[in-house]
């Protein structure tokens, strides 16, 4: 009997440790959803796109990018949800019994597909409001992109993903969609290029990618001024300046 008691402490000391894990990973998923840094589901699993979440958060709080919950990431993440304000939580509507049939993989682009098409992925009509999507959000905070429609948006992640894969960086699939293989071609790209490295389309990333628009091209200093024509034989004058 008192083996069987010491059995069952071990157990329940094995148990509590873990619940606290997935308490503490739910808790951070609900304050990097609120910040924008996450967009998956709160459900307490340290997956691949909860560690990303983790990294760019890290990384913008000038922590350790480890992806974990470190103690240092766990204080900030507690005083960032001091500074959130609450919300007011709402009942959801009921939910039908019959369970959705699961929806497959988006298939990859067709070549010549519209600009800022995804196969699989609804584009909103023009002239509608773009989603409040926390992941593209993220992905283009303080660019010119940042408000764009979401079919922009699309268009430019695909851009940079085509660029990666050509480089040997960016192994996932070219699909347009933010994600962690697209932060992690990214962070490989600011590393080489010395640029900071956020894992975002940042407004340097975006230039040394050639993806931004020509005005905010030329004001980071990647068009170059014109050159004057060169004269051709027999032409004493350049647009009314004579020639030596």
């Amino acid at each position: 009997m008192k083996r069987f008691f010491l059995l069952s402490s071990l157990v329940f000391a094995l148990a509590v440790p873990v619940a606290h894990a997935d308490d503490a990973v739910r808790s951070a998923q609900t304050v990097l959803q609120s910040a924008g840094y996450y967009a998956g589901p709160v459900d307490g699993e340290l997956n691949a796109e909860t560690k990303g979440a983790l990294r760019r958060y890290q990384i913008r709080n000038q922590l350790e990018a480890t992806g974990e919950l470190t103690p240092e990431t766990i204080a900030a993440l507690n005083k960032e949800s001091e500074n959130t304000p609450a919300t007011t939580p709402t009942t959801p509507p009921p939910q039908p019994t019959t369970p959705a049939p699961e929806q497959p993989a988006p298939p990859p682009i067709v070549p010549n597909s519209p600009p800022g098409a995804v196969q699989g992925i609804p584009l909103p009509p023009s002239g509608q409001p773009a989603p409040n999507d926390p992941a593209l959000a993220a992905m283009f905070a303080h660019t010119p992109y940042a408000n764009a429609a979401p079919e922009i948006q699309f268009d430019i992640i695909l851009k940079a993903q085509r660029i990666l894969a050509e480089r040997g960086i960016y192994h996932g699939v070219v699909h347009g969609r933010p994600g962690p293989s697209t932060e992690e071609a990214l962070l490989r790209f600011q590393g080489a290029k010395a640029l900071p490295r956020t894992g975002r389309l940042d407004i340097d990333t975006l230039a040394a990618l050639h993806l931004l628009p020509v005005a905010k091209l030329r004001s980071h200093g990647a068009v170059q001024p014109l050159t004057p024509p060169v004269p051709q034989p027999g032409h004493g004058a350049v647009r009314g300046v004579p020639l030596d």
